[in-house]
């Protein structure tokens, strides 16, 4: 896999570091953001993502309020989201699902978790 583009929305540097560190397995350009804010400025100028992991507990902009604003864009609205927590947030996961998300992965996970299920979105969104 190569050539694609994936957005990482996280508050925590050194998961950011790590999930980089591991997208480089998959030789993706990747774009690290530590709240939501920077990630959707990017966004507003840039859609063409194949794929935005975004963490659900941030204290800034939380996770369910970025992939709102995500999926109310029409420029946006078709890009698949990876919802990841590192919190049981059961409630948060059915609204994230409920809002568009695409799939879900728990903290602290593997590499091979974490890139299966990136693998996964980007092909069930027929982008692979």
């Amino acid at each position: 896999m190569s050539n694609y583009k994936i957005i990482m929305i996280d508050d925590n540097k050194a998961v950011l570091s790590v999930g980089e560190i591991m997208l480089s397995q998959i030789e993706c350009k990747t774009y690290m953001f530590e709240n939501g804010h920077h990630a959707l400025t990017l966004l507003e100028k840039d859609q063409d993502f194949d794929l935005i992991i975004l963490d659900l507990m941030m204290p800034a902009m939380p996770g369910l309020d970025v992939l709102r604003a995500i999926k109310a864009n029409e420029k946006t609205k078709n890009i698949p989201v990876l919802i990841q927590t590192g919190m049981n947030a059961p409630a948060e996961i059915k609204t994230a699902y409920s809002l568009g998300a695409v799939s879900c992965i728990t903290k602290p996970y593997s590499k091979d978790k974490f890139l299966a299920k990136i693998l996964v979105c980007i092909k069930n969104s027929n982008k692979l």
